[in-house]
């Protein structure tokens, strides 16, 4: 900017160019469109490189059974859970508890998942971890058939402890065999994984939903009916998984 300067009387009078502000304006906007422009590009190719890369991890499980098969338990575990989810009120319903009781009832459910945190490491090291998977969701999917066929409040309390110890345990099972697969075989499949178990999520609110609005209710054959196809499914995909255990390395104490 220029500025004419003038001293009348030791006073300073300065007078700004009306132009010369025009143009520094304009120059201004031009610098600041610029920018958004670049930053625009910029979110734009981190967003296709993300998009690019969950497709890539995406068709490598849909492609292949080895990976397809762990990717599996994460959406059988959202899917069985969510079942029983749905079945809440109805539960509640039957055995006549109130709200307070009813979130009693679902801290045995976080405590059994909080259990197996100490104790879910010695049984893979124990037991082997493709098979600790297998146990563990075979273990959801019987459990969630519990809170549907009991009538006693205590019970209820001692099936959703038990059912939080197989989520528990199937939760640390199947993120560490997605871990060690992506180690074995050089691929990043994780996100892609836990993007089947918002799968699950989404299949059972579905399925939840359908039954409430046919039958007011969710059936118990409905249940059973989900557990059970569960259970072979993954039976079946064990064969792709249960080659794969932790690696086990020398460690040494600090």
């Amino acid at each position: 900017i220029y500025l004419q300067t003038s001293r009348t009387d030791d006073k300073i009078y300065c007078t700004i160019s009306s132009h010369r502000v025009s143009q520094l304006l304009s120059r201004v906007v031009s610098r600041c469109q610029t920018t958004l422009i670049h930053l625009s590009n910029s979110q734009l190719n981190l967003s296709l490189i993300f998009l690019n890369f969950s497709m890539k991890a995406l068709s490598l499980i849909l492609g292949t059974k080895g990976f397809f098969a762990p990717a599996f338990l994460f959406l059988s575990l959202n899917l069985a859970v969510g079942n029983w989810a749905v079945g809440i009120p109805q539960i509640k319903s039957k055995i006549g508890f109130t709200e307070s009781e009813l979130g009693i009832a679902i801290l045995c459910f976080g405590l059994g998942t909080f259990v197996m945190l100490f104790t879910a490491p010695k049984l893979v090291q124990k037991f082997g971890l493709a098979r600790i998977c297998l146990v563990s969701v075979i273990g959801v999917c019987l459990g969630i058939i519990l809170p549907f066929i009991t009538s006693d409040y205590l019970m209820l309390c001692f099936f959703l402890f038990i059912l939080g110890n197989f989520t528990g345990l199937i939760d640390i099972g199947m993120n560490t065999l997605v871990s060690q697969l992506e180690q074995d075989y050089e691929v990043n499949i994780m996100s892609a994984s836990h993007g089947f178990f918002s799968l699950g999520g989404v299949v059972s609110g579905g399925l939840g939903a359908l039954c409430l609005s046919q039958f007011k209710i969710v059936p118990l054959w409905y249940v059973v009916g989900i557990s059970i196809l569960l259970i072979i499914l993954n039976l079946y995909f064990y064969r792709y998984y249960r080659h794969i255990d932790v690696e086990k390395t020398e460690t040494k104490k600090f």
